[in-house]
């Protein structure tokens, strides 16, 4: 507490849980760092709104204590839509008048500093407007040690934009408060002398993505240079092929939310798109369901919707703006809606898994509507989970019904159809004990207050150092606390908890494995395809994994692949795969003719 409030004093870097107000959407320049890498960074479009955290809201718009005599965006509104763009949560501690950020995504800090065009807050962040072009900054760690905990030095990467193959490219180093040349930080394999400069050297066309770090300071932000053989700025490949690239835009719709009821349906639909080299299209597919009628799509070339079945989604075009949103004609009539949205980038990158919450969003217009609304809410999500431990491996469906867990000597609640919530129900069915920290304040009627608990034990398997208890969804860890109820799950997910094995070259558990084969074989002869999974859901096929059903086995080849011979005669079999040094496969079942 000494050091937070030292902080504070010094520095100001508290963080607002914030309110709405009459404002002008404001787009700024987000940069979140955390402790070893950059969390986020990118425009984000923001305005005042109000915020909860902890039982505590304030109205973030500025006008807190008087800062402002009219209310705006502030420095807290763009975290906070920089975090539902990224889907993350972030947590904050009241101060009055304002809040002190503690988490943002899975960065926990004692030390969060907030700063606008490189220039420290006097203010919290939901006193500090902000406006368009700003440059917005929160950094963990951002104050040295005692005595004084000095503010870090907050570095500012400039260079230009294009470089030559193999040829020395000048790039700068300063700090961003002073605009003092930093000597000895590094950037790009250089490191800067007296001036700040460093000559950096690109051997690979493309588009090189360089940050600035210095001992004691903040990492800079991100410079983007083209590089390519004649520096003409195709980045190395001519412009009739797509830049060297593989990583798919970032899309998030911002409204409607996510499970929103409306008496009256909504006409603007809106979200944001980022990508590293740059945005071409953006894309929605709006569909209509109507108890009693089948499924309906939108016709942006009719402005209605048409068709007699959503089997197939179709997507209609908005432009390529990072801030897109579309105005349809008039109020969406009652029913339920499905809004999926994706972009694409130069080499025609996109991502087509569309996932709640995020690129995905599900709303309901009408009275009746509302209702079937609450009760999806209400009801809790049958999922399959595995437990997969340090020795073995044991799952089942369950239904992730709302519990209280003991926390120490209390009890707390967590929300129905959250990870956590799955986990339980599977330990209780079992009689398998575990035990559970919290880093927040979790309670015994508030099921929001669950994002901070973690699992530190599950049967006689304990956390020891970075290894320990982890989650993922359907092949994926998330941002977020198993109990956050942000991390709600739906209707046949796959929920792995296993006991991580941390590797501290990739950042990552080891990979769990899944098994992707037809539900039919034919003639008992089943080809079989394992993939490995890492934390952010990137796949790799699995040579050397053991596939069985029964007495039947088989090996995977270098390409993953195997093929199970299961016999004629006809019947379900259940087929597993495993590998040592990898999370065992959710079992699938496959029928036999």
């Amino acid at each position: 507490m000494h050091i937070r409030s030292l902080a504070l004093a010094t520095a100001t870097i508290t963080l607002l849980v914030c309110g709405s107000a009459a404002a002008a959407p404001t787009t700024v320049q987000l940069r979140v760092e955390g402790a070893s890498a950059t969390l986020f960074e990118g425009p984000v479009t923001t305005d005042a709104k109000t915020i909860t955290k902890g039982g505590d809201t304030v109205v973030c718009d500025g006008t807190v204590n008087g800062a402002n005599p009219t209310p705006g965006p502030t420095a807290t509104t763009a975290l906070d839509d920089g975090a539902l763009q990224l889907g993350v949560t972030w947590d904050a501690t009241f101060y009055a008048p304002d809040f002190f950020l503690t988490r943002f995504g899975g960065e926990q800090s004692a030390g969060w500093g907030l700063a606008v065009d490189y220039a420290l807050a006097q203010v919290g962040g939901c006193q500090l407007q902000v406006h368009s072009g700003d440059e917005v900054l929160w950094a963990a760690d951002a104050f040295g040690g005692p005595p004084d905990y000095k503010a870090k030095t907050m570095l500012k990467l400039d260079g230009p934009g294009q470089a030559v193959t193999g040829a020395p490219t000048n790039l700068q180093v300063t700090d961003g408060t002073t605009h003092a040349p930093v000597a000895g930080a590094t950037v790009g394999g250089a490191v800067t002398g007296p001036d700040g400069t460093a000559a950096v050297t690109l051997g690979t066309p493309g588009i090189a993505h360089l940050k600035a770090e210095a001992p004691s300071s903040i990492r800079s932000n991100a410079l983007n240079v083209c590089v390519s053989g004649d520096g003409k700025g195709d980045c190395g490949v001519p412009r009739a092929q797509p830049v060297r690239d593989s990583k798919a835009p970032r899309v998030r719709i911002t409204g409607p939310r996510d499970g929103a009821r409306f008496s009256r349906g909504p006409r603007l639909l809106s979200g944001t798109a980022i990508d590293d080299v740059g945005v071409t299209k953006v894309k929605l597919a709006l569909r209509r369901h109507v108890r009693g009628h089948a499924c309906r799509w939108w016709s942006a070339t009719s402005d209605r919707f048409a068709g007699r079945g959503c089997s197939k989604k179709v997507f209609f075009g908005i432009g390529a703006d990072g801030n897109w949103s579309y105005l349809l004609p008039r109020s969406l009539p009652p029913g339920r809606y499905v809004l999926d949205a994706k972009a694409f980038d130069r080499a025609r990158n996109r991502d087509e898994r569309f996932v709640r919450g995020s690129n995905r969003v599900v709303f309901y217009v009408g009275r009746g509507y509302r209702a079937q609304a609450a009760a999806a809410a209400r009801a809790a999500a049958r999922v399959e989970v595995l437990l997969a431990g340090r020795s073995k491996s044991a799952g089942a469906p369950v239904r992730a019904r709302a519990v209280l867990v003991r926390v120490g000597h209390r009890r707390c609640k967590v929300g129905s159809s959250t990870p956590l919530a799955a986990l339980a129900g599977l330990l209780r069915a079992r009689r398998t004990g575990y035990a559970i920290r919290d880093y927040g304040s979790c309670s015994r009627t508030n099921p929001a207050a669950a994002g901070q608990l973690f699992v530190r034990r599950i049967g006689r398997d304990s956390n020891r150092g970075n290894d320990g208890w982890f989650y993922k969804v359907n092949d994926r860890a998330p941002d977020v606390g198993a109990g956050d109820p942000s991390s709600r799950v739906r209707d046949g997910d796959h929920v792995l908890w296993f006991y991580c094995v941390f590797d501290e070259s990739t950042r990552s558990c080891q990979r769990s494995l899944r098994i992707v084969a037809d539900p039919v074989a034919g003639n008992g002869a089943l080809s079989v395809t394992v993939h490995g999974y890492d934390n952010a859901g990137r796949s790799v096929p699995v040579a050397g994994a053991r596939v069985a059903s029964g007495s039947a086995t088989a090996t995977t080849g270098s390409d993953g692949s195997a093929t199970l011979m299961l016999g004629g005669t006809p019947g379900s079999h259940a087929i597993t795969a495993r590998k040592a040094g990898m999370v065992d496969a959710f079992p699938v079942t496959v029928r036999v003719k």
